[in-house]
C-alpha cells in the first residue's frame, strides 16, 4: 500500500506572520508549513552554532485550523519537539509557571541530547490561548557566551517577550492580541536592538522572573 501523506505541508515562499530578534542565538533557519486537511499554520524559528557548545533555540508557534491539535502533557510534547530538531529528551523537571507579557507559560528544565553526545541543560517552555487560537512551545539551551549556568528564567522572559508579529501581519485577532499585550513586555528586559539576553551573570541587575510552582489539576 502506498505510504500515507504527511499531515503537515512545507509553505513555499511564506509570507512572514512573526518575527523574532534573538542575536544572542547564532545560525537562524525559520520554515513554516500547513496542515494538509485542516490549515493550520506552524512557524518554526531554530537558532543553533555550528557546534554542540553554542547556545540553542528552537520556537514553533502554531496557529491551529479545522485539525484537531494533539492534546498532550507537558513531556510527552516537549519530547515531540525535541525529536523533531534530531534530539532526545533525557530528564525533564516538574513543570512551573513563569509569567510573560503573553500570560503564563509552563515552563521546566530540560536535559537534550544528539547522537549520543552529552545532554544540554535547557528550559522547556510552551503556551496555548483559545482566543486567538494560538500555541508556542519550544526550548532554548545555554552555551558559550550565556553565563556559567546557562540561560536563565529572566533570560527567557525577555526572549519570549521579544517575539512578535511580522509588519505585514492581516489577521484581525492576531493584530489585537498582540497589541493589548504590547506594552506589558517586563522593564528589565533590554530591548531587541540593545542587548541580548541576560545571562546568569547578570541576573542580579534584570532581578528573578515570576516562577510559580503549576497547581494540581492544571
Amino acid at each position: 500500500m502506498p505510504a500515507p501523506l504527511p499531515a503537515w505541508v512545507e509553505i513555499t515562499g511564506p509570507e512572514d506572520v512573526f518575527r523574532l530578534e534573538a542575536p544572542e542565538f547564532a545560525g537562524g533557519a525559520y520554515l513554516a508549513r500547513q496542515h494538509r486537511t485542516g490549515g493550520g499554520r506552524q512557524d518554526i524559528f531554530e537558532f543553533s552554532g555550528a557546534s554542540e557548545n553554542a547556545p540553542l533555540l528552537s520556537l514553533l508557534i502554531y496557529q491551529p485550523g479545522s485539525e484537531t491539535p494533539l492534546d498532550s502533557s507537558f513531556f510527552v510534547e516537549l519530547a515531540r519537539r525535541a525529536a523533531e530538531s534530531g534530539r532526545a529528551l533525557i530528564r525533564a523537571g516538574q513543570p512551573a509557571e513563569l509569567i510573560t507579557k503573553f500570560g503564563a507559560f509552563e515552563v521546566a528544565r530540560l536535559g537534550l541530547a544528539r547522537d549520543g553526545t552529552e545532554a544540554k541543560d535547557c528550559l522547556g517552555f510552551r503556551f496555548g490561548i483559545a482566543e486567538p487560537s494560538l500555541r508556542i512551545s519550544g526550548f532554548a539551551c545555554g552555551g558559550e557566551g550565556l553565563g556559567p549556568v546557562g540561560l536563565t528564567t529572566a533570560g527567557l522572559v525577555c526572549m519570549i517577550d521579544r517575539i512578535d508579529l511580522a509588519p505585514g501581519a492581516g489577521d484581525k485577532g492576531l493584530v489585537d492580541f498582540f497589541a493589548a499585550h504590547y506594552a506589558i513586555r517586563s522593564p528589565d528586559c533590554p530591548g531587541p536592538d540593545i542587548d541580548a539576553l541576560p545571562s546568569a551573570q547578570s541576573s542580579k541587575a534584570v532581578g528573578t522572573a515570576p516562577l510559580k510552582a503549576r497547581k494540581k489539576g492544571r
